[in-house]
């Protein structure tokens, strides 16, 4: 915060400040849930956080109309069917982590982990004998 916006607060304020305006709050958060659970595309992913001293997981479901974020102490499918509920979207991108696979999309999944390796072959082998190609 003190470099973007040259104000210091500490994370304990910032929790403090959420606690106090979560109900007012809870309509937004609904209608960003209502966002995910009715999108064509969702893009998913978690990561490691620290709550009261104890591993739990932050998740996040976005697409570009909305970003939803949660923090569960699993890392599980379990996750999916609480945020998307009944919905299945056509298009789903995650990175392949075994929880990602049991997304509900009924249609096109894509896997950033393939797409990122097709992006170092194309700079490693494909640019370089292009490059070779018309240089000869």
């Amino acid at each position: 915060m003190s470099e973007v916006f040259g104000l210091e607060i500490s994370e304990g304020a910032i929790a403090n400040l959420l606690m106090r305006v979560q109900g007012q709050l809870e309509n937004e958060v609904e209608n960003i849930l209502k966002g995910v659970r009715s999108a064509r595309l969702i893009c998913s992913d978690e990561t490691s956080a620290r709550v009261n001293g104890k591993n739990e997981w932050e998740w996040v479901f976005q697409n570009d109309q909305v970003c939803f974020h949660i923090i569960r102490p699993s890392r599980g499918g379990d996750v999916f069917k609480e945020v998307v509920a009944e919905h299945q979207p056509e298009v789903w991108v995650s990175d392949l982590y075994s929880s990602q696979k049991t997304h509900p999309a009924i249609g096109v999944e894509i896997y950033l982990r393939w797409f990122a390796l097709l992006l170092i072959l194309e700079r490693d082998m494909v640019y370089p004998l292009l490059n070779r190609f018309l240089l000869l």
